[in-house]
C-alpha cells in the first residue's frame, strides 16, 4: 500500500491542526469569555444582564469544545509536549478549570433564586470564569516565548524546576494583558451586535478602552520581546523528517533571537501588522455601527412609541412574541438583543414568568420601538 504522507509532512498536517483548534478557541470562545468578563460592568440591572448571559447562551458550551479538542489533538501527536505543559503550567491550568467551573454551575444556578446578593455572587462568578481564562492563557504564552524551566530526564520523564509565581514574571503578565484586552474587545463588539439600546452603548465604551489597551499593550509586548527578551535558536538537530528524541536536539539562547525569524522569513511582518491594523479597525467600526443604531431608533414617533407600550396590546404582543412580560421595564429601556438564544427561566413577583429569549421570537428594538416588526 502507496505511503501518502512521509513523517515529516504528518508533523505538519498536526502542527496545523493544533495550531487551527487553539485559534478556533481563540476566536469562537473568545467573545464568550469577553461577554463574561464584561457582565458586571455593561450591565447595570439584573434584566440587563440576564439579557447578557442569553446573548451567549446558545454558543458559550459548544464552543469550548474547541479547547478541549486542542488538548486532545496535542496529546494524540506529541505526548511529550502535552506532559510538559501540564507539568510546567499544572497550577496555572488548574487556576484556569476551577476558573471554567463557574460558567456552567453559574449559568444554571444564578436564577434559582431572586436574592440579589445570591445573583451577584454568581454574577462575580461568571466574570471570574471569563477573565482568570482569558489572562492566564495570555501569561502562559508570553512564558513559552522566555522558556519554561523544565527538563527530560533519561527516560523522557519531565521535570518542572520553577514554580507557579515564577509564572507571573512582568513580561508574561504583559502578554496577559494583551490576551485579556483583546478577548474583551471581541465580547464588546459582539455585545454592539447583539443588543441595542444602554447595554450596546456601554459595550461601543467598553470596546474603545480595551481597544487602547490591546493596541498598546501588544505594541509594547513587541518592542519588549524584540530587545527586551533572550529567544532561542535551534543549534542543531537531526533530521525532522524522522522520529527523534528531544534530547537529540541542541538549542541555544540569543539575543534578538526572535527577530532572527522575522529576518529569514520577511512575510512574517504581517502577523504583527495585521493585529494593530485589526484593532484601530474595531475602534473606527465600533463606533460607527452604534452612532447607526441609535440614530436609527430615535427617529421613531412619541406617540407611535406610547401605542406600542400601552396596554393591553403592548401586552399582548409582549407576551406572544416570548420578550418581557408585563411588570417589566419598558422596551425602550432595556438592550434585547436582536436575536439571542437560550438563558434563563424565571418566575416575576406577579407570577409571568420571564421566557428564553429565543432567537426566532425575540423582538429587535428597532423593530419594537417603529413598529417595523409584521403584525406588531
Amino acid at each position: 500500500m502507496p505511503i501518502l504522507f512521509d513523517y515529516f509532512t504528518l508533523k505538519i498536517i498536526w502542527w496545523l491542526f493544533v495550531g487551527v483548534l487553539l485559534i478556533g478557541f481563540a476566536v469562537m470562545d473568545g467573545f464568550d469569555l469577553g461577554v463574561g468578563a464584561l457582565l458586571p460592568f455593561v450591565a447595570k440591572t439584573d434584566v440587563e444582564r440576564r439579557v447578557l448571559i442569553n446573548s451567549i447562551g446558545p454558543t458559550w458550551e459548544g464552543n469550548q469544545v474547541w479547547f478541549i479538542t486542542g488538548g486532545g489533538a496535542l496529546f494524540a501527536a506529541w505526548p511529550l509536549v502535552y506532559a510538559a505543559a501540564f507539568s510546567g503550567f499544572y497550577w496555572a491550568l488548574l487556576l484556569v478549570l476551577f476558573a471554567l467551573f463557574f460558567r456552567p454551575v453559574g449559568f444554571e444556578y444564578r436564577s434559582k433564586l431572586s436574592d440579589p446578593r445570591w445573583r451577584s455572587a454568581w454574577d462575580w462568578g461568571l466574570f471570574v470564569g471569563g477573565a482568570v481564562p482569558a489572562l492566564v492563557f495570555g501569561v502562559a504564552f508570553g512564558n513559552l516565548l522566555q522558556g519554561v524551566p523544565f527538563a527530560f530526564d533519561d527516560m523522557l520523564r519531565p521535570f518542572y524546576s520553577g514554580s507557579f509565581f515564577g509564572l507571573l514574571n512582568p513580561f508574561a503578565l504583559l502578554t496577559g494583558v494583551v490576551s485579556l484586552a483583546m478577548l474583551v474587545m471581541h465580547g464588546a463588539v459582539y455585545l454592539q451586535m447583539r443588543t441595542e439600546g444602554a447595554i450596546a452603548a456601554r459595550a461601543r465604551r467598553a470596546a474603545r478602552i480595551v481597544g487602547i489597551v490591546f493596541i498598546l499593550a501588544f505594541v509594547l509586548a513587541g518592542i519588549w520581546q524584540a530587545y527586551g527578551i533572550e529567544g532561542f535558536r535551534i543549534v542543531t538537530s537531526p533530521d525532522p523528517g524522522t522520529s527523534f528524541s528531544p534530547l537529540a536536539k541542541k538549542v541555544e539562547m540569543a539575543a534578538g533571537a526572535w527577530m532572527a525569524t522575522y529576518a529569514a522569513h520577511p512575510w512574517m511582518w504581517l502577523a504583527p501588522v495585521l493585529a494593530v491594523g485589526g484593532g484601530l479597525l474595531v475602534l473606527l467600526l465600533s463606533s460607527a455601527g452604534v452612532r447607526h443604531a441609535v440614530e436609527h431608533v430615535s427617529q421613531c414617533e412619541p406617540d407611535r412609541l406610547r401605542r406600542r407600550l400601552e396596554p393591553p396590546h403592548a401586552e399582548h404582543h409582549v407576551r406572544r412574541r416570548g420578550a418581557l412580560p408585563a411588570g417589566r421595564p419598558a422596551l425602550h429601556e432595556l438592550g434585547l438583543p436582536c436575536a439571542a438564544g437560550e438563558g434563563d427561566r424565571e418566575a416575576d413577583p406577579g407570577g409571568n414568568a420571564l421566557g428564553v429569549l429565543d432567537r426566532n421570537k425575540a423582538l429587535p428594538i428597532r423593530e419594537a420601538l417603529c413598529g417595523t416588526s409584521p403584525g406588531f
